[in-house]
C-alpha cells in the first residue's frame, strides 16, 4: 500500500486541530453554517461537495431551513479564519482562510460580512474572523441557502492529505437534521490513495465503511434524521494523484493492482464483483469494499450481527460462525463464554485465531483451548453499536439469540453497505499509542 507515516505523525494528526501539525502543510477542513443567535429556525437538510482540484478543495453547500416561529430574521454564519500558531513559520496563515465565499438565498445573492471574531460573542473563540449575513424568515417559512468557498486542505510532510467537513455544528440547530450527504469528489486521485476516513478532531472514532458509498471517484456519507456527533475526514495519499509526476516512485504493488481493479471492475458480473468481494483481504482495501458494497447494493438496514454456529475443530477449540447481513462487524468486539452445567462461567475470553472470511454474507472465528461446557455464549457486536447474545446448548445447537442494548456512542441510523474489518486496525493502532 502505499506508504504510511509513522505512529508518531499518525498521533500528531489525530490529535490535530484544524490545521495540521508544525511539520506539515497548513489548511483547514470545510464548514458548516453556524446560527448566530436563538432561533426556531431548524435544519431541514444539507447537501455538502468537496471537490478536489489542483491543490485547493471548492466547497458547494446546500441548506433547506425552516422557520418553525413568528416572521424574523436569522443571523447567521460561517468561521473564515482559524486562529493560528504565530511561531509556526512553515506554514502560510492564509491557508487557513475560507476564501471566495458566497451566500444566496433561495438563488438571490445577499450580502455578506467579515467580522472579527473579538466582536462575535458566540463561544467559539478559535475563529479570529466571520462571514456573517442576515436571512429572513416569514412566518412558517422554508427557504433553500447555497455558499460556495475554497479552502486548502492540510497535510503533513510524510505525503498525506487530510480533506475534511464539520458536521457537528448541525446539532445546534432545534431538533435533527432530516437529510445530510456529504460528497467528497476525490477523482483526481486513484482510489488507491484513500487510506481512512475516520473523524477530524481527538476522537478515536472511525467511520464504519457500512455507512459509507464509492463510485465515480465520489466518497458519499449520508444519513436520514441525523444529529451529529462527529466530524467526517477522508484521509489521502498525495502520491495517489493521477497526474503526480513522481508517483510510480511510491506506489506498491497492491497500488497498482487496485488501480487495475478498478479498471476492469465496470465490466465484472455480478458473480465477479462477489467473488472479488469474498477474496478481499478487508483490513487493507478500504476503498475496494465500498466501492463492491455500493454497486452489489448490499442491504440498507441496521441489522444486527449473530453467531449462527460454532463446531469443534482439529485444535481444541471451535469455529464460530457470525452472520453479519450489513457488513460492519467489529472484530475485535467478539467475547465467548463457556458456562458450567451450575451456570458458572469456567471460561470467557475474546481473543480469537484469525479471522477467515467465508461465504457471502458470514465471518468465521477460531477459538483455542476451550473447554467442554453445558453451553456456550458468544456476544458479538458491530460498528454502528449493535450487540446480540448467542446462546448455545452443549450439543451445539442454537437455543436463543438476544438483542443487547446499545452501549457504544456510534453515529446515528447508519445507511449500511458495506464491511469493516478496518475499524480493527485503528483500534490496534489507538491502544498501542496509547492515545
Amino acid at each position: 500500500m502505499i506508504k504510511k507515516l509513522t505512529a508518531i505523525i499518525f498521533s500528531l494528526i489525530i490529535l490535530a486541530v484544524p490545521v495540521s501539525a508544525n511539520d506539515g502543510v497548513m489548511g483547514r477542513n470545510g464548514e458548516s453554517v453556524y446560527l448566530m443567535d436563538d432561533s426556531d429556525v431548524t435544519m431541514v437538510s444539507e447537501d455538502i461537495l468537496l471537490t478536489y482540484d489542483s491543490g485547493m478543495v471548492l466547497v458547494n453547500c446546500t441548506f433547506v431551513f425552516s422557520n418553525t416561529g413568528e416572521a424574523k430574521t436569522v443571523l447567521m454564519g460561517f468561521p473564515a479564519m482559524v486562529e493560528y500558531d504565530p511561531y509556526d513559520i512553515l506554514g502560510d496563515p492564509e491557508n487557513l482562510r475560507l476564501t471566495d465565499f458566497t451566500a444566496y438565498r433561495n438563488g438571490i445573492q445577499i450580502e455578506v460580512n467579515e467580522l472579527d471574531g473579538a466582536d462575535i460573542d458566540n463561544g467559539y473563540t478559535n475563529f479570529t474572523s466571520w462571514y456573517v449575513f442576515e436571512v429572513p424568515f416569514e412566518a412558517g417559512e422554508t427557504l433553500t441557502m447555497t455558499h460556495t468557498y475554497d479552502l486548502h486542505p492540510w497535510g503533513d510532510s510524510g505525503g498525506n492529505m487530510f480533506i475534511g467537513y464539520v458536521l457537528e455544528t448541525g446539532s445546534s440547530w432545534k431538533g435533527n437534521i432530516e437529510h445530510t450527504k456529504v460528497t467528497f469528489d476525490i477523482s483526481a486521485f486513484n482510489a488507491c490513495a484513500v487510506q481512512y476516513i475516520l473523524d477530524t478532531g481527538f476522537s478515536s472514532f472511525q467511520y464504519p465503511l457500512s455507512s459509507l458509498k464509492y463510485e465515480d471517484g465520489m466518497i458519499v456519507f449520508e444519513q436520514s434524521d441525523y444529529k451529529p456527533g462527529y466530524n467526517i475526514l477522508v484521509w489521502l495519499s498525495y502520491w495517489g494523484l493521477k497526474d503526480h509526476p513522481e508517483a510510480l516512485e511510491f506506489l506498491q504493488e497492491d497500488d497498482f493492482e487496485s488501480i487495475a481493479f478498478f479498471e476492469a471492475a465496470p465490466e465484472y458480473t455480478e458473480s465477479q464483483l462477489i467473488d472479488a468481494y469474498n477474496n478481499l483481504s478487508y483490513q487493507e482495501k478500504t476503498i475496494e469494499t465500498i466501492y463492491l458494497n455500493t454497486v452489489l447494493g448490499l442491504p440498507e438496514t441496521n441489522t444486527s450481527p449473530y453467531a449462527s454456529e460454532i463446531k469443534r475443530n482439529e485444535s481444541d477449540g471451535f469455529t464460530v460462525t457470525i452472520m453479519d447481513p450489513d457488513f460492519d462487524m467489529e472484530t475485535e468486539s467478539l467475547v465467548f463464554k463457556v458456562r458450567s452445567e451450575h451456570g458458572t462461567i469456567v471460561q470467557e475470553g475474546s481473543v480469537f485465531g484469525m479471522v477467515n472470511f467465508g461465504e457471502y454474507g458470514t465471518r468465521l472465528f477460531n477459538t483455542r483451548d476451550t473447554r467442554s461446557g453445558n453451553s456456550y455464549e458468544i456476544t458479538v457486536t458491530d460498528h454502528s453499536g449493535n450487540s446480540t447474545l448467542s446462546i448455545f446448548n452443549s450439543y451445539l445447537d442454537l437455543v436463543e439469540v438476544r438483542e443487547i442494548e446499545e452501549q457504544t456512542d456510534e453515529i446515528e441510523n447508519p445507511q449500511t453497505s458495506a464491511a469493516i474489518p478496518n475499524g480493527y486496525i485503528l483500534s490496534v493502532l489507538f491502544f498501542t499509542m496509547g492515545l
